[in-house]
């Protein structure tokens, strides 16, 4: 490895030349076919899949190799999370990486035991010097694991733009996965987004499932759906590949009314920072109630989700008659598919939907209240769009009882944390 110092030289001189990903001569990292367990930008808990999961015949051992030219420029090794991982950087601009991995190549893995010893910890973030590990297109660099809080045998795998860190899908660079299948859809929803708005003539959102056809899309057991005002639509979808039964993600997800596209995404790309937005991009009260993920063709007020800019808020539907809807959801491979349906839209409605009691949570302000003995805030940035809570117990609670209360509930989706703060009496001293 040390013999090919002319690599960093190539780097160096081409750092500021990113390459677009399908002009990128990489190979795979393992020499297998490639089968995934878990796709790019899949809807985990709090946070988007930033790789691709690859199947090892379901053992530790297999050879792991760099996917092209570059350095090594980053080892990671601790009890959880990616385990024992490898950075490379690459000349075109990208850095590759390479998680829950068994055990480290040769000269690499002596590198990692001496400072391990040297640092008196098993746990180590090394970052060596670009001329320690030079690299050339398939190398072995390490053997598959299992290691970190992986649960079962794969290869994790990321392309990271250098530049600012993000994830980008490895798909792009023309890494092929044999995929033949199309997505499935599951669920249909419907949402009023204000209090004058209606679905089948509720002011609550609504959940369809949906059937597929004989031609491969999918349909409603009713012919069609009845709204009025400011709605939103989202989809409940996944995905398979040849060889696997895991449900993973879709890459693309749009919306046509009566032909015309009113939403679309792609998964190519996001940054870390960004990934909590997730909360906001998923119906999360369906989530939290049912452990199903729809995805909005709409974007909550405070979405900041950059693969998703540029769409609307929501669909207005004020004037009676009768509209097509069709969303359609589509892999990377280009299989799709699609759930149509009719939209009527009804009268407009005289009389707010009634909400019961409760206090509004404006997105765009600092919230700060005190109600039943008990002071919540919620600074900006927390919420994705309005909210209205119920608070259920009364403070002061008294020490050493068994006492139950609830502010808001589970459904409702958080950005970051709120200061609860309430007074406890006849504490012992």
């Amino acid at each position: 490895m040390r013999d090919r110092l002319f690599i960093i030289l190539l780097y160096l001189s081409s750092l500021a030349f990113g390459q677009e990903p399908a002009d990128c001569d990489y190979g795979s990292p393992l020499d297998i076919d490639l089968i995934l367990a878990g796709t790019f930008g899949e809807l985990r808990t709090h946070h988007f899949h930033s790789g691709i999961d690859i199947k090892t015949q379901g053992r530790t051992g297999l050879s792991v190799y760099s996917i092209g030219d570059g350095y090594i420029s980053s080892i990671k090794v601790s009890p959880t999370g990616f385990g024992k991982a490898i950075y490379i950087r690459h000349p075109e601009g990208y850095t590759s990486v390479y998680a829950h991995l068994d055990d480290f190549e040769g000269e690499i893995k002596q590198y990692v035991l001496e400072q391990q010893y040297k640092r008196e910890s098993f746990a180590v973030d090394l970052y060596p010097q670009p001329q320690l590990f030079p690299l050339e297109k398939g190398d072995l660099i390490a053997i598959s694991g299992n290691s970190g809080s992986s649960g079962g045998p794969h290869l994790h795998f990321e392309i990271r733009n250098s530049a600012n860190e993000y994830p980008m899908n490895p798909l792009l660079f023309g890494i092929e996965i044999p995929d033949h299948k199309a997505p499935v859809l599951t669920y249909l929803v419907v949402e009023p987004m204000d209090i004058y708005s209606r679905v089948d003539g509720s002011g609550d959102a609504k959940y369809y499932p949906l059937y597929p056809k004989t031609d491969g899309t999918y349909h409603l057991m009713n012919p069609k759906i009845e709204v009025f005002g400011k709605v939103g639509f989202a989809i409940a979808n996944y995905d398979q590949l040849d060889g696997a039964e895991n449900k993973n993600g879709s890459y693309a997800v749009e919306m046509f009314i009566d032909g015309q596209k009113q939403y679309g995404h792609e998964v190519k790309s996001f940054g870390f920072h960004e990934s909590r937005f997730i909360n906001s991009h998923i119906t999360y009260d369906l989530y939290n109630c049912c452990s199903i993920k729809a995805q909005k063709c709409y974007l909550d007020p405070y979405n900041q989700l950059s693969m998703t800019q540029g769409n609307v808020r929501a669909a207005y539907f004020t004037d009676p008659g009768l509209k097509d809807l069709e969303i359609r959801v589509s892999d990377y491979a280009g299989n799709s598919t699609s759930v149509r349906t009719r939209i009527e839209i009804t009268s407009p409605v005289e009389e707010a939907w009634d909400q019961g009691p409760g206090i509004e949570l404006s997105w765009d302000k600092i919230n700060s209240f005190s109600e039943s003995g008990f002071k919540l805030y919620a600074g900006l940035g927390t919420l994705y769009r309005n909210e209205r809570i119920q608070i259920k117990g009364q403070a002061p609670l008294k020490w050493g009882t068994n006492t139950h209360f609830e502010i808001g509930d589970g459904g409702i989706a958080l950005h970051k944390d709120v200061e609860i703060s309430f007074q406890v009496v006849d504490v012992d001293p």
